[in-house]
């Protein structure tokens, strides 16, 4: 009996009706199964269909007949398994932006803002993908061009980060029919925005990060040592022949490798020897004619430029460490039966130091006393803080921005952009911010690393502000904070006029990596408190702006502040923190605002953000007592006691049914269900009962035959004067 390797379900017949007619409609579809293999359906062996070149038009079939192979058996690679469902061929015209993200693949999750900016530009059919944490947006497009080398981008620059992968050349894509809500039913022609779309998130930031990592590299100008690097490499060949054979490799890199191990000067019949050790042999004269199919010298080591050269061509060889200017092994292709074997491993960790330090370059290791002298403490006494005045920090908005650094966080899509935008313009022309009165109008800086110059003037508009106004110099592009971000804001401050505010619109994107040694509390602290110093230094506001974890809204957070992700260490190294808390599609919404040197510590106001601007309606404290108040004063329960000491001549005496049944001739409104219940609201109300000058008694005890009974009578102004 057959052994089956389904690694997935079959795809749903709902999930079906999901993908777009358009694509349904193209002769471009391949059945797959297993580990997501393509299979050829026009193509069977023993009863079973067999694996597809799924770039070849001639495995290519209608949608119809692709489905109707769901659940086939199939024989690929010694393996069987059945059809788990369809892929669409890109290409040609048909590209596929595939959004990578997720513990599944090893990376931290797409943004959800990330997303929905790629549905807005392309504003074409967008799904999940099938490991459910990334996303592939089709589309069509006749002027999108995708330059070899730069089909894939990572926004922060980690080996953890999402990744951002265009496809414009023939690749199968699968498809999962899960169709994200808010995007177009199919997929349209998105003409120039595909275009638009690829230099502006992936071509262009590709470009600018490799352009920051050549620039941040030192100078070498110590010359090869070409012998040093060849007999480097021909002491690794050796071992790979003594220590493997050649089943270790697929065929490119076999062939990769017996061209590397002639150039180096490895004699033919030792590769020879090596080759028929491996289970794929195939004779002689195949090794013989791939030992002769390459240029260059043959018996004699090659020269560190031809091994560099021919890195490009296969795998296994020698390349340059642009960041060290070392030669190492080209470790990009390894095996496909085990990752781990010890050849691999021996290679990954050869490098050959190519640069020889100049003479007179400091040695390494701790400097002297006299080259580094650690400075003493500065310290501060009693005297000093007895005889001197320390002025107070002036606040930059009153009672929730001071200099320093501030931190705002808010999920995705809140309008936390357009607060920014309204913030660097108050800041900039010295109007109120939210009510607030700007202290210390100056230049403000606004990075908006995740937006355009398009949609800045659009938000400009919508706002209401027909021009820029002056005093606010914004960027979409910046260094992080290991190539030089840093550095950045301290050339701005010191040509600026005045300058007063900082805005860095997303802080993920400046990030630095994390560094092997460091947990995420030191990589936030090491990465944040230099922006905090700027700040300090310059008595200006560094204001990042974050994303909160993804949660669940209707459950209000103990400590809002601690949803911001990342590390406690970002929220510890703030001199003022932001949070925006509430629903996307209410209005309505809490600012909640802490400062180190505001006395009113934690305040929660009132947000509203409506026609693009932000208003603050006041503290939620003040909102709900007047609503309190607002509810006391038409409670049919309060009319009713005061009508009832009004018509008694000096009070009444009842139990909570009594009141239950007054209330209800006098006003037609039944107030409780029980008088447990009335007793619980009476006894809430009755500290404003008591301001109002109504007095309560209790006679008796509770749960008595007849219930506890209840005086309201009007206060003595004496009473009142004692507070009795």
């Amino acid at each position: 009996m057959n052994e089956y390797h389904d690694t997935y379900s079959p795809i749903t017949s709902s999930a079906l009706s999901q993908i777009p007619a358009s694509m349904k409609a193209e002769n471009r579809w391949v059945p797959w199964g297993g580990d997501k293999v393509p299979v050829n359906g026009n193509m069977k062996r023993g009863g079973k269909f067999l694996g597809a070149d799924a770039t070849d038009p001639r495995s290519w079939m209608p949608y119809e007949k692709a489905v109707g192979l769901i659940g086939q058996e199939c024989l690929v690679r010694n393996e069987f398994f059945h059809v788990a469902g369809i892929a669409f061929v890109v290409g040609d015209g048909w590209f596929c932006v595939d959004m990578d993200g997720g513990e599944k693949h090893g990376k931290e999750p797409v943004p959800e803002d990330a997303v929905h900016e790629t549905m807005d530009l392309l504003r074409t059919y967008t799904e999940t993908s099938l490991s459910g944490s990334g996303y592939h947006v089709f589309g069509k497009s006749d002027t999108l061009k995708v330059e070899t080398g730069y089909e894939n981008y990572q926004p922060n620059e980690r080996k953890d980060s999402y990744e951002l992968e265009l496809f414009a050349r023939r690749k199968p894509v699968i498809l999962s029919g899960n169709r994200v809500k808010a995007s177009a039913l199919d997929a349209v022609d998105c003409g120039s925005a595909a275009s638009d779309y690829y230099h502006s998130h992936i071509f262009t930031p590709r470009k600018r990060q490799e352009e920051r990592r050549i620039a941040a590299m030192p100078a070498r100008t110590m010359p090869v040592d070409a012998d040093a690097a060849t007999q480097m490499f021909l002491n690794c060949y050796r071992e790979i022949l003594a220590a493997s054979d050649s089943s270790n490799f697929r065929r490119d890199q076999w062939v990769g490798l017996v061209k590397a191990m002639r150039d180096t000067g490895i004699p033919f019949s030792d590769v020879l020897d090596w080759c028929k050790r491996g289970s794929n042999f195939k004779n002689d004269k195949d090794v013989e004619r791939v030992w002769n199919e390459s240029r260059g010298p043959r018996n004699r080591p090659a020269s560190v430029a031809a091994l560099v050269s021919d890195a490009k061509d296969h795998g296994w060889r020698p390349r340059p460490d642009q960041r060290t200017g070392e030669y190492s092994i080209d470790t990009r292709n390894k095996p496909v039966k085990d990752d781990h074997h010890p050849v691999v491993e021996m290679i990954e960790g050869i490098a050959v130091h190519t640069v020889t330090p100049p003479e007179d370059s400091k040695p390494t290791g701790l400097p002297s006393a006299q080259e580094d002298k650690v400075p003493p403490l500065e310290t501060f006494d009693s005297e000093y803080f007895n005889n001197t005045e320390i002025p107070e920090p002036v606040p930059i908005i009153e009672r929730i921005l001071y200099p320093g650094l501030c931190l705002l966080g808010s999920p995705a899509k809140m309008g936390k952009s357009y607060m920014m935008l309204q913030l660097a313009v108050a800041v900039a022309t010295g109007e109120s911010f939210l009510g607030f009165a700007v202290k210390r109008p100056g230049s403000v800086l606004y990075l908006d690393l995740q937006g355009t110059k398009a949609r800045t003037k659009k938000r400009l508009s919508s706002m209401g502000y027909m021009t820029m106004p002056p005093g606010i110099s914004v960027a979409y592009r910046a260094r992080n904070t290991d190539t030089g971000f840093l550095q950045q804001i301290e050339q701005w401050i010191s040509n600026a006029k005045n300058p007063t505010l900082v805005i860095v619109d997303m802080v993920q994107q400046i990030k630095g990596s994390q560094r092997k040694t460091e947990d995420a509390y030191s990589a936030d602290n090491r990465i944040l408190e230099p922006l905090h110093d700027i700040g300090t230094k310059h008595n200006i506001s560094v204001f990042g702006v974050m994303h909160t974890r993804k949660g669940n809204s209707k459950v209000k957070p103990e400590d809002p502040f601690n949803e911001i992700i990342g590390s406690i260490a970002q929220f510890g190294v703030a001199d003022c923190a932001w949070m925006i808390l509430g629903k996307r599609d209410e209005n309505k919404k809490q600012l909640s605002v802490i400062c180190r040197d505001c006395d009113d510590g934690q305040q929660d106001f009132e947000a509203v953000f409506k026609d693009h601007r932000w208003n603050i309606s006041g503290t939620i404290e003040e909102i709900e007592e007047c609503k309190a108040v607002t509810e006391y004063n038409n409670s049919p329960i309060v009319f009713t006691i005061r009508e009832l000491i009004r018509e008694s001549g000096g009070g009444w005496l009842g139990t909570m049914r009594d009141l239950i049944r007054e209330v209800s001739q006098k006003t037609g409104e039944y107030p409780a269900p029980s008088p447990e219940k009335m007793s619980f609201i009476v006894k809430n109300m009755s500290y404003r009962l008591f301001k109002e000058g109504i007095g309560i008694d209790y006679i008796g005890k509770s749960g008595g035959a007849n219930g506890r009974r209840y005086r309201f009578y009007r206060r003595t102004p004496e009473q009142m004067s004692v507070g009795i």
